[in-house]
């Protein structure tokens, strides 16, 4: 839309609307393309904290004292078995 003609060396008045249209499209996709990107990474946040965390392994002495103690009661039920056959 010119708004006013050209004179002389001074160039025309024209209202670029058809600029400022198609800037605000690009600018309107841009802005929905990164609100769905966020949106999709506060999601996948969401999930990773409702995940239950598994439990901690035990550690070495946890697991050597684990595994003495059920050598011990495997070994003192063998000894009271053996003491009460040997009882009969």
């Amino acid at each position: 839309m010119t708004l006013k003609a050209a004179t002389g060396g001074v160039p025309a008045v024209v209202l670029s609307y058809g600029k400022f249209i198609q800037t605000v499209v690009d600018f309107s996709i841009v802005a929905f393309s990164i609100f769905i990107a966020i949106k999709a990474i506060n999601t996948l946040k969401r999930q990773e904290q409702e995940a239950p965390k598994p439990e901690p392994a035990p550690s070495k002495e946890e697991a050597l004292l684990t595994r003495f103690g059920i050598c011990s009661s495997q070994k003192n039920n063998t000894i009271y078995k053996l003491v009460s056959n040997s009882n009969k």
